[in-house]
């Protein structure tokens, strides 16, 4: 095997192979196993060997043990240690053995049993780690176990950051567990102020490595204990098994006080948000027919609507209390201009106009303005904009208007300056002309005879072209060359002032376009990279024995894991054609697959053939040159 790299030695001696994915590149976690077993190499070091790993019945009786046994029990009970489809879990901790000639590792090993209290077999002794050629050389007590796959982690953390960073303090023991990483739980942990890597990680990386250690080099230890890498996980680090223990089961509690109550979950629900709308709506529809037979409905109809209004005012007060429940203090301070004229509608127009005045005086009778204020409370139909704001269409709306207003506002004051100094020059030139002398009310002279406001109001009239041949015709009665004027003044404010109105919302809309590309530019990779992520999910699923590799046995068993059957029945291939999948997958002709093979091939098998995948393809296969024909028949059997 001389000549050969560390990855293939690896891949020959058959060592586990972690999967890893860096750059576009497989990168293989190569675990050597030492022809030494635990007891020869550790030596004096063999009996803190045993106590750490020492299987303990106490914790079933939740009494605190001193084995790491303990701790991988503790992360699997509150919930860090997910339980995978092959019935193994996640989570994984180590412990650091200071020798008097060398430092080792103690790690629990890949691919724990879900519910199964660990003993000495479960864990491995790490010997050494080589960065450059990211590979371990490590010794067990069973035959056929191997290091957790988040080992680079675990040597970073215990073996390397404390002399990196010179903290004051070694820690000697970490717990990893896969939590308070993704959504809710990321957000748990940004309200607990935990220090959070900026980039998404996946696996034991090169990347999520580094990423740690600048988590590290930021929020040195022991100031801080806990470590949360975006995307992958937590870590705990203490320099006591107790002591982590400890902070993990405190980390559970403050994370727990973060859930949202009850109240919370209903308030911010679309369900909800639904309902407040509907009944806005339908409060509109009964105002407007309760308004319509204001004095002309019959007895019994005024009181079906008097009934219907109490029930209004009885849900907008549920809806206004339950939203006070839900924030508190903050609905109130600081002040908010949406909440202070919802409080007023609800209060103001409903309980009090509503309930409070008809209690209070038995025979008040209902005038204009008491229908008036009534009424008001169909003002909560300006809430439509903030229930709105979530399509795509209105916020895009929205956001035109609101992007212009300063121009669109600039443009509304120069056409009522235009609009005031010819509604002036009007009344010079029409309203104090000798002929006219006093025009008759509601003739066009009028207008402008009438004082400022009348003759501006007059001038409007030639913006919208209302009437404004037959004013003209009948000014130019006498006044034959008024026409110029009239003319001057539409030309100024309906074609050049509205115009560019027009021109400056076509300018926004245009640019707005070109926002509304980018941000799906963004939205697109997301979407890739939540897509690769899936997939690479789907690839640990296939790969049951954990080698980094999915053979063919593997992806022929795919249809028996409820998940990925229904991955591939969503992707369009019943099983038969899942299974002839494999073989177009498979690049190399190798037999096996690796995380980039899977994870580049079915992406491309989910997205649409073109021209370029198609050129690829060919170029590929040495001498193949297909036609159309050739290409069809060849996708049909794909």
């Amino acid at each position: 095997m001389a000549g050969m790299s560390v990855e293939d030695k690896s891949i020959a001696e058959g060592a586990p192979r972690i999967k890893l994915l860096g750059n576009g590149w497989i990168d293989l976690f190569a675990c050597h196993a030492s022809a030494e077993d635990v007891e020869a190499k550790l030596g004096p070091l063999f009996s803190e060997f045993q106590r750490l790993c020492e299987a303990s019945a106490d914790w079933i009786c939740g009494v605190q043990s001193e084995a790491l046994s303990g701790a991988v029990v503790l992360l699997e009970e509150i919930g860090a240690a997910p339980v995978l489809p092959d019935g193994l879990v996640a989570g994984n901790c180590s412990a650091l053995l200071q020798g008097p000639s060398e430092d080792m590792l103690l790690v629990s090993r890949s691919g724990k049993e879900a519910g199964m209290l660990p003993s000495e077999s479960d864990f491995v002794m790490v010997q050494s780690f080589d960065k450059d050629a990211w590979s371990c050389c490590f010794c067990s007590a069973k035959t056929g176990a191997r290091p957790t796959s988040d080992t680079p982690l675990h040597w970073a953390c215990l073996m390397t950051a404390a002399d990196t960073f010179a903290w004051p303090e070694r820690p000697l023991v970490a717990l990893h567990g896969h939590a308070l990483a993704e959504k809710e739980g990321l957000e748990k942990a940004e309200a607990l102020k935990l220090p959070i890597s900026h980039e998404e990680t996946l696996f034991s990386t090169p990347e999520d490595v580094e990423a740690l250690m600048a988590l590290f080099r930021d929020f040195p230890y022991p100031e801080n204990k806990v470590f949360i890498r975006r995307g992958h996980g937590f870590l705990i680090l203490s320099s006591s098994l107790a002591g982590a223990v400890e902070e993990a089961a405190l980390l559970k509690r403050k994370a727990s006080r973060l859930e949202r109550p009850l109240i919370d979950r209903i308030v911010n629900s679309n369900g909800f948000e639904a309902c407040s709308m509907a009944s806005i709506i339908l409060c509109m529809v009964f105002l407007g027919a309760d308004a319509a037979c204001f004095t002309s409905c019959e007895a019994a109809t005024k009181d079906f609507y008097g009934v219907m209004n109490n029930v209004f005012v009885f849900l907008f007060l549920a809806e206004w209390v339950l939203r006070v429940l839900k924030d508190g203090k903050a609905y109130f301070v600081p002040v908010k201009a949406e909440h202070v004229f919802d409080t007023l509608i609800v209060w103001v127009c409903g309980v009090l106009l509503g309930w409070v005045i008809p209690l209070a005086v038995q025979d008040v009778q209902r005038s204009p303005i008491t229908q008036s204020l009534n009424v008001l409370r169909s003002m909560r139909t300006l809430r439509f904009f903030t229930f709105l704001k979530t399509f795509e269409s209105f916020k895009m709306l929205l956001a035109g208007i609101l992007g212009t207003a300063t121009t669109l506002a600039a443009c509304v004051a120069l056409l009522a300056m235009v609009d005031l100094l010819f509604g002036i020059l009007a009344i010079e030139l029409i309203g104090n002309f000798e002929p006219w002398g006093q025009a008759p009310k509601g003739t066009a002279a009028w207008n402008f005879q009438s004082g400022l406001v009348q003759a501006c109001l007059g001038m409007t009239r030639f913006i919208f072209f209302d009437n404004a041949i037959n004013v003209t015709e009948e000014l130019m009665v006498k006044q034959p060359f008024i026409w110029v004027f009239l003319f001057l003044y539409m030309a100024i404010s309906a074609y050049v002032i509205l115009n560019l109105v027009t021109a400056v919302i076509c300018e926004k809309a245009q640019s707005m376009t070109q926002e509304n590309a980018a941000e799906m530019a963004k939205e697109l990779r997301a979407e890739e990279k939540r897509t690769l992520k899936e997939l690479k999910n789907l690839f640990l699923r296939l790969d049951a024995d954990g080698s980094g590799q999915v053979t063919t046995e593997e992806f022929d068993a795919a249809f028996q894991i409820p998940e990925c059957r229904d991955k591939f029945l969503l992707l369009g291939f019943d099983e038969d054609e899942a299974k002839r999948l494999f073989k177009v997958l498979d690049a190399d002709g190798e037999g096996e697959l690796s995380v980039s093979e899977f994870t580049r091939g079915m992406t491309e098998v989910k997205g649409e053939a073109t021209a370029r995948g198609l050129l690829i393809a060919k170029k590929k296969v040495p001498g193949c040159s297909l036609g159309h024909r050739d290409v069809d028949e060849a996708l049909a059997h794909v």
